[in-house]
């Protein structure tokens, strides 16, 4: 007989198939856990480390190894975000100072 009080270890591959069967469903939460049999704190924190459900691939969503083009890409996308935002920062500024 097993010990209730034992915890029960789920594989990767257990938890997006049941994430993927959540998304599809379109129940609440804690109604297909109850189905399942699988705790609902359990499908929050799968939820939190491989994603909805939707787009579940074959790693985890968050933390994810991204190449380092993309990476260089992102860098330099964000270099001109912050410097469009000093450009209109002076903008209003000046603006302001010209009204008063």
């Amino acid at each position: 007989m097993e010990n209730p009080r034992q915890r029960k270890k789920y594989d990767p591959e257990f938890k997006r198939e049941t994430l993927r069967q959540l998304a599809q469903s379109g129940q609440p939460t804690s109604v297909f856990a109850k189905s399942v049999g699988v705790d609902r704190s359990n499908l929050q924190k799968w939820k939190k480390l491989f994603g909805d459900g939707a787009e579940i691939d074959d790693g985890p969503k968050s933390g994810a190894a991204i190449d380092i083009s993309e990476f260089e890409s992102l860098k330099q996308e964000l270099q001109t975000v912050k410097e469009t935002v000093f450009h209109l920062r002076n903008i209003v500024k000046r603006s302001f100072q010209n009204k008063y």
